[in-house]
């Protein structure tokens, strides 16, 4: 492990998770990273904001798939985008070790997915629809509902509003391990 865990929260998947608030990401560019250990990558809720109940609900989230592969994906109007889907598992190699996740979105332009400061994909076109914002709290391993967060330990967990990070930004933070 190349991160020094010096105060991760652990969260064991059920019932623990962090309310953050109201934060809102809006119409811009946004970029979200954190340190992230887990036993098992498979269909992990990382972070959730969710506004009103069941599918009629209007939400968005990072985590992994239950193919183990990072995603962002938002429910603002009627239909769930997928704004961006990693590869097959990708995570699956860091199982029990500490692993730097960020999600850089470029509205303009493209969604990057990047692992310990390396470019792992980019989606074109930003997907999103219009705004990101809901009434909704934001959690961290949460789902807006109980059950089915994450299950492991974060840290450095970090959201730039209105900012798409450089790959050189991203690959600094990853070295320094530690936000900007």
């Amino acid at each position: 492990d190349t991160f020094a865990n010096l105060k991760s929260l652990s969260f064991d998947g059920s019932d623990e998770y962090l309310n953050v608030g109201d934060l809102d990401l809006g119409t811009d560019d946004f970029t979200i990273s954190m340190w992230a250990k887990s036993t098992e990558w498979s269909s992990r809720y990382l972070m959730y904001k969710k506004q009103g109940s069941g599918d009629t609900g209007k939400y968005w989230y990072f985590g992994s798939t239950g193919s183990d592969a990072m995603i962002f994906a938002s429910r603002m109007l009627t239909t769930t985008t997928i704004t961006y889907e990693g590869a097959v598992d990708e995570l699956t190699p860091y199982e029990n070790q500490w692993v730097h996740l960020v999600l850089v979105a470029d509205r303009d332009a493209n969604t990057k997915g990047y692992i310990n400061g390396v470019l792992q994909e980019t989606d074109t076109g930003s997907n999103f629809g219009d705004t990101l914002d809901n009434t909704g709290d934001l959690g961290i391993s949460w789902t807006g509902t109980a059950g089915g967060g994450f299950t492991g330990n974060l840290d450095g967990v970090a959201i730039w509003s209105g900012v798409a990070l450089s790959s050189n930004a991203v690959s600094e933070i990853y070295a320094n391990g530690k936000g900007l």
